[in-house]
């Protein structure tokens, strides 16, 4: 007589649970992983996210301490508020090349169509050096 092994049964309602369970955690990161990347890619494609990545990429500092070729990181953190020709950002973003890293911080406000920075330092990682791009190169 062939009895019905409960015991197994147990353990089977368990791991059942637990995959479910572990697939709802998956899935509520990757619905947050693709919505950051949404974030970022409209952040990326603003005029201020680009103008800021040409001044970075063309400053001889910060060149000289990460080299060429320089890449922008995939994550934007921060902000734009405002629309049309008034508004103001918050924005960091990361930048690497061959010689390291670094953190750019950007801050600014849009008039006119216009916009003007406050805030434009690259943070060199590893090292205790900030390079203000709102300063004048010094030949």
């Amino acid at each position: 007589m062939n009895q019905p092994r409960k015991k197994a049964a147990l353990p089977r309602r368990i791991l059942k649970k637990l995959l479910g369970c572990l697939a709802a955690i998956l899935l509520f990161f990757i619905v947050i992983a693709v919505i950051s990347q949404l974030t970022g890619n409209a952040l990326k494609s603003s005029q201020l996210y680009k103008l800021a990545v040409t001044r970075v990429k063309m400053h001889p500092a910060v060149v000289e301490a990460v080299g060429l070729p320089m890449r922008d990181g995939w994550f934007v953190k921060g902000g734009i508020k405002g629309k049309g020709s008034s508004g103001q950002a918050k924005l960091i973003f990361p930048i690497s090349g061959p010689k390291g890293r670094a953190i750019v911080y950007v801050q600014a406000k849009k008039s006119a169509g216009k916009w003007t920075y406050s805030t434009l330092q690259v943070n060199i990682r590893d090292k205790d050096t900030k390079i203000d791009l709102l300063q004048p190169v010094e030949p």
